[in-house]
């Protein structure tokens, strides 16, 4: 099973957990505002897994602090870590030590709903349709 897959079925069975056992991931989440940039902070209790969306666009990351479990990775992740995620990125970590993760995009919007709407695809067919218009608009 690809792990894209894998990731949706892990998110569609903690939507239909208890939520008495569910942390909302928003929760964990402050966000930052610099002239054409949006910074996400996440920070990630011990114990605690977190199905992350896929992004529609290219951003970069910086995992700083902590030690995490990442879906298809081998070995688990130490901070602090570097690195850009091409557009289609989804991720579903397991924090084994309290982590702090940044998202950086780019936009000058400032309402945390709107930046989800432009930056994180409702589904692969969200993907694909927006993969699809910026192509349409990179080509002309």
């Amino acid at each position: 099973m690809e792990l894209r897959q894998q990731i949706a079925r892990l998110a569609d069975a903690m939507s239909r957990a208890d939520p008495a056992c569910l942390i909302d991931p928003e929760s964990l989440v402050k966000h930052h505002y610099a002239d054409g940039a949006y910074i996400r902070e996440m920070v990630i209790p011990a114990g605690v897994t977190v199905a992350g969306a896929i992004h529609k666009t290219k951003h970069a990351w910086v995992f700083l602090k902590g030690e995490m479990l990442v879906a298809g990775e081998s070995k688990p992740i130490v901070a602090p870590v570097f690195g850009v995620s091409p557009p289609g990125t989804q991720r579903a970590v397991y924090a084994l030590t309290e982590c702090t993760f940044l998202a950086f995009h780019a936009t000058d919007k400032t309402d945390p709903g709107t930046i989800r709407s432009l930056v994180l695809a409702k589904d692969e067919g969200d993907l694909l349709a927006h993969t699809a218009s910026s192509a349409l608009e990179h080509a002309v």
